[in-house]
């Protein structure tokens, strides 16, 4: 089942960063939510609140758990890629550590490059010490 929220948007006025999202209410039917926020901005004088309505599934994961667990798997398979580019193109070697994780090394051609600063920062943390 589909429900329908009205939410009540106000902005400081001053700083669009400060606002405030409030429910006003919930329908079943989405011709019933837009009649009532056609109702309520005929009625508000505030030109500091707007009206909208979202769109929710009954016992749903909440969306933006779905949009939190999609960045962070685009951000894996980014840092993933980045890796696998510096691997192919010799600048790290990978490694396993015996606590089973993987971590990377500078190769030669990658400490010359970490010295012009073509290793991306993001990156440098998975990074363990050579010993010398």
């Amino acid at each position: 089942m589909r429900v329908f929220a009205i939410v009540m948007i106000t902005t400081s006025g001053k700083n669009l960063i400060d606002y405030g999202l409030e429910p006003v209410g919930i329908y079943s039917d989405i011709q019933t939510a837009l009649d009532y926020v056609e109702e309520l901005e005929n009625r508000t004088s505030n030109k500091e609140c707007i009206y909208d309505i979202f769109e929710f599934g009954l016992d749903k994961k909440p969306l933006l758990l779905d949009f939190l667990e999609k960045q962070e798997k685009a951000k894996s398979e980014t840092l993933s890629d980045m890796l696998i580019g510096l691997m192919k193109s010799g600048l790290i070697d990978q490694l396993v550590g015996e606590d089973g994780n993987f971590y990377y090394v500078l190769t030669e051609l990658g400490e010359e490059s970490a010295k012009n600063k073509l290793i991306p920062e993001q990156i440098k943390k998975y990074f363990i010490r050579r010993k010398k």
